[in-house]
């Protein structure tokens, strides 16, 4: 239960979805690809970079991609809003069972080379909201000043 090794191979999950794509992009960052759920997972080498945190701003992910292939620079051109990015991670012996996650970010920018694609993952931005969301005021709220 408290072991300091195991033999369990976690594989990290990755699904891009947009309303705009015929279907979502699932990969799996593995030698060959793996049926999670129902639902293939293509092989695919890449690295998920997690932030420092800090008081001043909310906190980004950045995936890196290497080696895209044609698929990824035909989404993000088909695309004009923001994908989600859904993250999980299996165990090889039982992809069907979700050990983590899922943790849902919004794709911001990227930057894509001849050799790899680097996107940034975040949050809503929840903190730069106004609360509440409307001012109110005698021209907007009548009522609340009759």
């Amino acid at each position: 239960m408290n072991a300091q090794q195991t033999n369990a191979v976690f594989l990290p999950l990755l699904t891009i979805d947009h309303a705009d794509l015929d279907e979502p992009i699932r990969l799996v960052r593995n030698t060959e690809d793996i049926t999670s759920r129902g639902n293939v997972y293509a092989a695919c080498i890449f690295n998920i970079n997690f932030p420092h945190e800090t008081g001043d701003k909310v906190p980004s992910v950045t995936l890196v991609l290497d080696n895209p292939d044609r698929r990824f620079t035909a989404m993000l051109r088909s695309i004009n809003t923001p994908a989600t990015v859904t993250h999980e991670a299996v165990l090889a012996d039982s992809p069907d069972t979700v050990e983590a996650g899922p943790y849902d970010y919004i794709m911001g920018q990227h930057t894509l080379t001849a050799d790899s694609l680097s996107i940034e993952l975040t949050h809503e931005d929840l903190l730069n909201q106004s609360i509440p969301r409307d001012v109110v005021n005698p021209n907007g709220f009548p009522g609340v000043f009759g």
